[in-house]
């Protein structure tokens, strides 16, 4: 029963992350980013579920993809997210309008102070890079074993 709670509750988040990712006024570029790393985020969920609730999918490493997307969609995010600061020129976008900030928001108000939001693009940029070097250092593995390159 609460594997189905689990599946019902991924769909929710597909939808809602999508609307909110096709409705937002990002430009087409930054649009891209965003797309990408919420639907596979929702993919990543999806194979940690299967790899997790059955045995045929846990052999085929269902579990181990589904942990690499995960990285991966929050690498695509943070790029995306520095990505579109670039071509907006300013953060501001990233500053919440909260009582508690956030560490972005706090950094994003630092930022706009300093007048250093370039900086702070180029260091979201590099931390998503950072972020998804291992998911991309798995599946480069992967590729590179199941095709039989040896030493």
């Amino acid at each position: 029963m609460i594997k189905w709670f689990f599946l019902s509750f991924i769909a929710l988040i597909f939808l809602v992350v999508n609307v909110a990712a096709f409705d937002s006024q990002l430009s087409f570029d930054s649009k891209i980013f965003a797309v990408v790393a919420v639907n596979l985020f929702t993919l990543s969920l999806t194979l940690i579920w299967l790899g997790s609730y059955y045995q045929k999918y846990r052999g085929a490493g269902y579990g181990v993809f589904g942990h690499f997307a995960v990285y991966l969609s929050g690498g695509i995010g943070l790029i995306g997210l520095g990505f579109h600061s670039i071509l907006m020129g300013n953060c501001n976008f990233l500053i919440g309008h909260e009582r508690i900030h956030g560490i972005l928001s706090k950094l994003a108000t630092l930022a706009t102070e300093k007048n250093a939001c370039s900086w702070l693009s180029l260091f979201l940029i590099f931390l998503g890079l950072f972020l998804s070097w291992p998911s991309l250092k798995l599946i480069y593995g992967i590729t590179w074993r199941s095709t039989g390159a040896r030493i």
